[in-house]
């Protein structure tokens, strides 16, 4: 789900079809930039966290986003690594509490 979404979507399959929605009306992302990235592991887990600063064009204006995100990697039995879940949420304002 996306904290910018009232549903929550149950597949990839969901996922991509909201995006393609996203970009049936205009929506295009025209820049992503990785910040504060940390992995933490735990055996056969690990999870990734960063901030993301985002620049996209959205019904014909430019908004640029900070967010957090927290993906958590499961290790499969071939040694891939296979992102489990994803959390995005907007990045406090400074001087919020944390």
């Amino acid at each position: 789900m996306f904290y910018t979404t009232p549903t929550v979507l149950g597949s990839r399959a969901e996922y991509e079809a909201e995006f393609s929605r996203w970009e049936h009306d205009g929506f295009r992302v025209l820049s992503c930039t990785s910040h504060d990235q940390l992995v933490q592991r735990a055996g056969d887990v690990a999870v990734f966290t960063h901030r993301v600063s985002t620049r996209a064009l959205s019904a014909g204006e430019e908004v640029t986003t900070d967010e957090r995100e927290t993906i958590v990697f499961r290790r499969e039995a071939d040694g891939r690594w296979l992102a489990m879940h994803e959390h995005l949420s907007a990045t406090p304002s400074s001087g919020e509490g944390s």
